[in-house]
C-alpha cells in the first residue's frame, strides 16, 4: 500500500470519529481497518534487515582495509563519501588478535538485527494504534466540532502515517551498533577499568541510572592478570548492558593506568603497586622539566604542532640573605 492510500484510510477513520463520536463497536471496526492498512503499508522487516546488513558489512570493510579504525568520513564537494583512517589506528600491530574478535562481533550484530527487526516493527504498529484509541476514547458521543479534538486529531493522524517508514526508527535504533562495539573492543584491550557515564541525553527506557559514576574492571585486563585486582570486589563491565548500543547514549571512561584505579578495587599487591608507581612518577618530576614547544605549520596557519621536550633539572642554589651569610661564618 502507498502512502496515499494509507493517508486515506487514516482521514477517513478519524473524521467519521470526529462526525459521529466514538462507540465500542466504531471504535473496534477503524481500529481493525486501521490494523491492517498499517501491516500492508509497513516495510516489511527483511528490508530493513538487508540494509543494515550492508551497512554493517562497509564498516567491517573498511576496518578489514585499513586495519584500524576508520575514525573519520570525509564529503567532497560531488556529495560523495569516503572513509580516511592512519592505518592502523587502535590495533597498532595487533591486528592479528583484534581480527577474529571482530568478525565474531559482526556475526553477532547481524544476528541481533534478524531477530529483532520484526518484533520492533510491530511494536511500532501496535503504538500508533494505541494512540488512536486512546484520542478515539476522548471523543463524545455523537461527534465533536471542538477545535482542541481536531489538534489531536493531527497528531495521531501523523504518528499513524510513521508507521510506513518504521525502518527508519530501527536504522537510528541499531545503525551504531556494529560501529561502537568495535571501537569498544580496542578500548577494552588497552585499559583496566571503565567508569559509567549516563548521557544528558538518556531517557527512562535506558533505566541505566544505577550504574552512573561506578567503576567496572575489564576482565582479563593486565593488572588483573598480575593479581593487582582484588577481584571479590570488583564488578566487570562484561556483566552489564552495552554502551551506546540500541539508542543507548551512555558511555565509558576508559582507566589505563593502575594508579588511576580507586585503592577500594585494588588488592595487597596491586595497592603496593600505585604506591610505588606514584613514588617514581614523584621522583621523576622532581628530576625532570617538561617543555611545550608551540609552533604553526607555515603552509597552513591552522595546523598547530606541540613538541614535548624532557629537560633534566638543574639542582636550585640555596640563596642566603646578607645577615645569613655573616651569622653562618661567625658561629661556625
Amino acid at each position: 500500500m502507498d502512502a496515499k492510500a494509507l493517508a486515506a484510510i487514516i482521514n477517513a477513520a478519524i473524521n467519521e470519529l470526529l462526525k459521529t463520536g466514538s462507540s465500542p463497536d466504531t471504535k473496534k471496526r477503524l481500529k481493525d481497518g486501521l490494523a491492517q492498512a498499517l501491516d500492508e503499508a509497513a516495510a516489511q522487516p527483511t528490508d530493513a534487515i538487508d540494509y543494515l546488513q550492508r551497512h554493517y558489512k562497509k564498516y567491517l570493510d573498511s576496518v578489514i582495509r585499513y586495519r584500524g579504525l576508520p575514525v573519520c568520513s570525509i564529503v567532497s564537494s560531488d556529495g560523495t563519501q569516503s572513509d580516511r583512517s592512519i592505518e592502523g589506528i587502535g590495533m597498532e600491530g595487533k591486528f592479528e588478535l583484534f581480527e577474529p574478535k571482530i568478525y565474531c562481533i559482526f556475526e553477532e550484530c547481524i544476528k541481533d538485527v534478524e531477530s529483532q527487526a520484526k518484533s520492533f516493527r510491530q511494536q511500532i504498529i501496535l503504538s500508533a494504534l494505541n494512540t488512536f484509541d486512546e484520542w478515539a476514547q476522548s471523543i463524545p458521543k455523537g461527534g465533536t466540532k471542538d477545535k482542541s479534538f481536531r489538534e489531536d486529531a493531527g497528531y495521531v493522524r501523523q504518528e499513524l502515517k510513521s508507521v510506513q517508514k518504521w525502518e527508519n526508527f530501527y536504522f537510528s535504533l541499531k545503525g551504531q551498533n556494529f560501529s561502537n562495539r568495535i571501537s569498544r573492543l580496542v578500548d577494552e584491550a588497552n585499559a583496566i577499568a571503565a567508569i559509567w557515564h549516563c548521557s544528558e541525553y538518556c531517557d527512562d527506557d535506558c533505566n541505566h541510572s544505577r550504574y552512573n559514576g561506578k567503576t567496572y574492571i575489564i576482565r582479563g585486563n593486565f593488572a588483573s592478570k598480575e593479581g593487582f585486582i582484588a577481584e571479590e570486589k570488583a564488578k566487570y563491565t562484561d556483566e552489564l548492558p552495552i554502551p551506546r548500543n540500541d539508542g543507548c547514549n551512555c558511555y565509558y571512561e576508559y582507566i589505563y593506568r593502575l594508579e588511576k584505579l580507586q585503592t577500594t578495587l585494588l588488592s595487597p599487591k596491586g595497592k603496593e603497586q600505585k604506591n610505588k608507581i606514584i613514588k617514581q612518577r614523584k621522583e621523576s618530576n622532581e628530576l625532570f622539566d617538561v617543555n611545550v614547544v608551540v609552533t604553526t605549520s607555515k603552509k597552513n596557519n591552522s595546523k598547530t604542532v606541540m613538541e614535548f621536550n624532557v629537560v633534566e633539572k638543574k639542582p636550585e642554589k640555596k640563596k642566603s640573605s646578607l645577615f645569613g651569610g655573616l651569622f653562618s661564618r661567625i658561629f661556625k
